[in-house]
Parts: structure tokens; sequence; C-alpha cells
């Protein structure tokens, strides 16, 4: 904790945001970046104060909050993987977990949407089952929620529904070649030539690719209006 020693130089918060909180402006002296450099030997260390332990309840309280609500996204995702209703090969499973599961690398970072796809994947195969598991599949289902958060921030378009629908094709356009060799691998597809089964199984994705993006532009544009209240993500 950083405070001015001298009196006349007025206190320097450790976070300028709650000074202007509490309306204790800093000296006009140490307003300029120079200058509050050349001053620093004045700054003495302290014990922790209500100014440190605001901000450290504040930040506590916006990660349980964070946390609780990717737990939520993660309960529905599995729910909704285990009812995705299973085609005959070589089309495989509806995937209709990705309408919710790929917003979270979307809402809260690239890291947090690779942990939460590995585990969605990991519960739904505990509480449903079916066949081997398979662990390629697995990272498969997290690296790709990763990639996509990794898109999501680096791609610069200002429409974020023109951006989500760029995002979201070419995760499908890695994720569905990629999860055809898994099932080719694991014999739960006919054992065709790749080229076959990729184009039945990449045909029915950009079929439901319109109605997801559709539903996630939905819940995304919901998320904004009312849980962050207007503010950019």
């Amino acid at each position: 904790m950083l405070r001015v020693k001298c009196r006349k130089m007025g206190v320097e918060f450790p976070n300028e945001e709650f000074a202007r909180i509490r309306g204790v402006a800093l000296h006009p002296l140490l307003q300029i970046p120079k200058l509050r450099k050349d001053f620093s030997f004045l700054f003495l260390f302290s014990g922790r104060n209500r100014e440190e332990k605001f901000f450290m309840q504040k930040k506590s309280t916006t990660s349980v909050r964070i946390i609780a609500q990717i737990g939520l996204l993660v309960a529905l995702s599995v729910i909704l993987r285990i009812i995705s209703p299973i085609l005959p090969p070589p089309v495989g499973r509806i995937n209709l977990q990705f309408s919710i599961s790929q917003l979270i690398p979307i809402l809260f970072g690239p890291i947090w949407g690779g942990i939460s796809g590995g585990v969605i994947d990991l519960v739904a195969f505990a509480v449903r089952g079916g066949g081997a598991w398979l662990w390629h599949l697995t990272l498969l289902e997290a690296i790709v929620p990763f990639l996509i958060g990794i898109l999501w921030k680096y791609i610069k378009i200002d429409n974020r529904y023109v951006k989500l629908l760029i995002v979201i094709l070419i995760a499908d356009l890695i994720y569905v070649p990629l999860n055809t060799l898994g099932m080719m691998n694991a014999g739960w597809v006919p054992q065709e030539p790749f080229w076959i089964n990729h184009a039945v199984r990449l045909g029915i994705a950009l079929a439901i690719f319109i109605p997801k993006t559709a539903i996630m532009a939905t819940l995304l544009t919901i998320y904004q209006k009312y849980i962050l209240r207007g503010k950019t993500l």
C-alpha cells in the first residue's frame, strides 16, 4: 500500500477509481506521470486498510460471479449434450450443446472456453456413456473453444454478428474434419474414404450452422443487455 509521506503533497490511493469514489483528488503535481515517478521516494509501505480490502472484496465478488455464470452454461451444455440426437453413421451426434458451449470462450476468454469444453465432454460421457472414452476427442473438444476465444479476441470486426459468423464458421471447418478422423479411428463411422464421410458430416454441420449462430447471437445480445448492462464484449 503506497501513501505520500508529505501531507502537503496529499494522499495517493493505490487505485485512483477508489479516490474518485471517495471524492479525493490527487495533488496536481502527482497527476503528471513524470513527477509521480520522480516523487516515488516519498511513498511508504503500510498494512492493509479499508481501501485495499474494498478492492479485494470487489475482485473476489466478480470472480465468484464469473465462475457461477460459467458453471451454469456448462451445466446447460451437458444437458443438451446428453439429449442430443444420434443419427445413423456417418452423421453421428447432432451436438446441440455447441449453441451454448461455444459462447463461453466468447464471453470469458479462451482459457475458460478450453477448460469448459473438456469438462463438458468428460461429464457428458460419464453420465451418458456410449462406448470407449477417447482422449483425443476430448482434447479436440477443449482445443476448438480455445481457438474460438483466440479468434474472437484478435479478429477486428465492428459488427459482432458478422464477427460471430466468421469465428464459428472457421471453428466448424476445423472441428468437423478432425472429429471425423477421430470417429473413423474409433470405428464409430463406416470405414469409407475420408472425403465421403467428411462431405456428409460437413453438409450436416453447414445445414445447422445458421440456426446455431442465430441462437448464439440472441443469447449474446441478452447477455450483453441484461448481464453486462450494455458494455461491449
